[in-house]
């Protein structure tokens, strides 16, 4: 703008001159004026799609705490009724468990039955299983679980006291060397609480693995996430926990994240931020780590689309500056003409007169101070003319 306004004062035409300098005066307040919402409206955009994004990580976390507490409570049902825990005493005293034994039955064969109900019942757990005071599974729903034993794994361990959850965790492979072990989902969590008989005695502990069919549910569902948005679960290996919405990403497998996303893994932190999501697309994001399954839990939406509102405004403001611009220019132009043409008749008629034509004079077309100026030039012609009539006598 300054550099049309420095060129104009050089050229040699007052309309150029006139026209230039208008279309100036009426820009320059349009683009400050676009430059300044365009920034607002961007900030804005992006604040408005991160707080969507937060409010969506609220929501799936508080989700999963309330499966979490299912999956505390549904395991609590799954406690044998005090008349059958004589079962866990009497369990030490055998070397090697079947579906039901002899010195178990009838016992061992309803808790397996309970079990078995409440599986198909609430669709929370995938497998139940009883341990004895030695750490071996001795009533399973999978019968490759039998005889496995458990007594120096954590959740063992911790269900002799309190209620433990495990942080999720690749699938561990149970089995006796009597059965194969049973094809399983990847991963699972690992519920576990103490058994305690009428005196208050621990005498087993009560374990199962759950479901993550609720989990991958509650990732799946992506209200006001848009149509690129999506929720998931990474673990501390940036392993893909939940279902990818798109094709080609496979539960289980290691995907590359920018650092922000390790970062926030590494420090176990929560935030925002705009960065290369697993796809490798622009994505604005918020993410928030759940401490007792050990995951980064990811709300993300394209930059394209959370930002979109943000770039049907920049297009506006454009168009206003475009329509702006010629506005200038044809009132420009014709506020030019008004003044510029009749200081060009009134040029072309003194030219006429230097050239001899003394009867001329210049029309006054309009009360201003071009009309003041043919008015003295008129006068001025008539004593001109005056003097030319007496030099000639």
């Amino acid at each position: 703008l300054v550099s049309l306004m420095v060129g104009s004062l050089r050229t040699r035409s007052i309309r150029t001159r006139l026209l230039i300098n208008f279309i100036v005066l009426v820009l320059t307040p349009v683009i400050l004026s676009s430059i300044i919402s365009s920034f607002l409206s961007a900030q804005n955009g992006r604040e408005r799609a991160y707080a969507q994004l937060e409010s969506v990580v609220t929501l799936k976390e508080s989700e999963i705490n309330a499966w979490i507490n299912n999956l505390k409570t549904s395991l609590m049902l799954a406690i044998p009724a005090p008349e059958r825990l004589w079962v866990f005493e009497n369990s030490l005293e055998i070397s090697e468990f079947n579906t039901m034994e002899i010195q178990l039955y009838p016992a061992a064969g309803y808790i397996e039955n309970d079990l078995k109900k409440l599986i198909d019942q609430s669709q929370v757990f995938n497998e139940l299983y009883l341990l004895n005071l030695q750490g071996k599974i001795f009533i399973s729903t999978n019968p490759s679980f039998l005889n496995v034993d458990q007594a120096e794994e954590t959740y063992f361990k911790e269900g002799l006291n309190n209620s433990y959850i495990t942080p999720l965790q690749e699938t561990p492979q149970l089995s006796s060397a009597n059965e194969p072990a049973v094809e399983t989902a990847p991963f699972t969590l690992i519920l576990s609480l103490p058994v305690v008989n009428a005196d208050g005695e621990t005498v087993g502990v009560l374990a199962g693995h759950a479901s993550l069919n609720t989990l991958n549910e509650i990732m799946s569902e992506r209200a006001g996430l848009g149509n690129t948005g999506e929720t998931y679960l990474i673990n501390p290996n940036v392993l893909l926990i939940t279902e990818s919405r798109f094709r080609g990403y496979i539960t289980g497998e290691k995907y590359r994240f920018d650092n922000v996303i390790q970062n926030a893994i590494d420090t176990g932190t929560n935030g925002k931020a705009t960065y290369r999501s697993y796809r490798r697309a622009t994505v604005l994001g918020a993410y928030r780590w759940q401490p007792v399954l050990q995951l980064l839990l990811i709300a993300e939406n394209d930059q394209s689309e959370a930002l979109m509102s943000t770039y049907q405004s920049l297009w506006i403001n454009l168009g206003v500056g475009v329509v702006a611009a010629l506005f200038a220019l044809g009132a420009g132009w014709y506020a030019a003409r008004g003044i510029t043409d009749p200081l060009s008749r009134l040029s072309k008629t003194a030219e006429a007169i230097a050239a001899g034509k003394l009867s001329l004079s210049a029309d006054v077309e309009q009360e201003d101070e071009v009309g003041a100026l043919a008015k003295s030039f008129n006068s001025m012609t008539d004593q001109l003319r005056l003097l030319y009539v007496d030099l000639r006598c």
